[in-house]
């Protein structure tokens, strides 16, 4: 019924068997494609009350709140659709809810927004911390940061998450970025994964390198230590 957008069928066929948030936002796309965005809003509105009553495994949606957004912008409701990400944001400080909730910023009022979803991130996980200010290009605000974590804290962050924040912070933040080098290769070798031993040395290199160009040659002899 979704290939052959046939919204009708799938309404009939959730009445014999019951109706689920993935179902919900099957119906949305359907009604999305048609234009019928007051339909699908409440829909999508209908789908994340059932998200609510019980574990839905995977006829859950996690789209939904995102397209919920959408179609708020679509209808003219900017401030709501705002307002539904700020609210997310809060909850769920990510790279991607970032993302979503500067869709719906106007542009005079950008740079308030985004200094409070910085403040906001720094109470959330480090890692989401790291990865929105990666993402937000905010390296001054990030190193500060990372020079005042502990170096255990910094070895407990996936690898994909640190190694581009380091690439961001390498060319004026070469201290930062030196203690991310840092913390990926004791994490490595804390783990005692010899197989990726050559991407601790590696880490290693590019640790002396951006301490001696910050002038902090005693902080790499310490790391050898």
């Amino acid at each position: 019924y979704v290939v052959k957008k046939d919204v009708k069928a799938y309404l009939a066929l959730c009445e014999k068997v019951g109706i689920t948030p993935k179902d919900c936002e099957n119906i949305v796309s359907l009604q999305k494609t048609k234009r019928h965005y007051e339909d699908a809003l409440t829909w999508a509105e209908k789908g994340l009350k059932l998200e609510k009553e019980r574990e839905w495994g995977n006829q859950s949606s996690y789209q939904l709140t995102g397209i919920r957004q959408e179609l708020l912008n679509k209808l003219g409701r900017r401030e709501d659709a705002l307002e539904s990400a700020w609210t997310e944001f809060i909850k769920y400080p990510s790279k991607n809810s970032y993302d979503r909730l500067r869709k719906y910023i106007p542009k005079e009022n950008f740079q308030h927004w985004h200094e409070k979803a910085i403040h906001e991130a720094k109470k959330s996980s480090l890692s989401a911390f790291i990865d929105i200010c990666t993402a937000a290009k905010e390296c001054g605000i990030l190193s500060e940061h990372i020079l005042d974590v502990g170096h255990d804290k910094l070895e407990k962050i996936r690898h994909y998450t640190t190694e581009k924040a380091a690439k961001g912070l390498e060319k004026k933040h070469s201290q930062a970025a030196a203690k991310i080098c840092a913390a990926l290769g004791m994490r490595i070798v804390r783990s005692g994964k010899s197989k990726y031993y050559h991407y601790a040395l590696e880490h290693f290199r590019s640790a002396k390198k951006l301490y001696e160009k910050a002038g902090c040659d005693q902080m790499w002899l310490s790391l050898v230590d």
